[in-house]
């Protein structure tokens, strides 16, 4: 198995909920002007606000612990001095 595609299976747990959530969060941010066009002005600010934070915080995080990833798996990799074959 190649680093990267260790680096991948190693941190789906955690990075695939977590770019979900982006996600999420940003289709939040972008539909509050629609909301603000049916709905009270109040309810579109405070979605539209809870959408841009949550999306910066959500993506602060998947890059966090995509960096501690990395390099853990670096660090581990470079402690074994053997070149392992790793199967499923």
């Amino acid at each position: 198995m190649k680093k990267e595609e260790l680096k991948n299976k190693t941190g789906n747990n955690i990075l695939i909920p977590l770019g979900l959530l982006v996600n999420l969060f940003s289709l939040l941010f972008l539909s509050s002007p629609f909301i603000f066009i049916w709905g009270p002005f109040t309810l579109a600010w405070k979605l539209g606000l809870t959408g841009f934070i949550g999306t910066f915080i959500t993506y602060g995080l998947y890059k966090l612990f995509k960096l501690i990833i990395d390099e853990e798996v670096d660090k581990q990799l470079s402690n074994s001095n053997k070149d392992f074959d790793i199967e499923k």
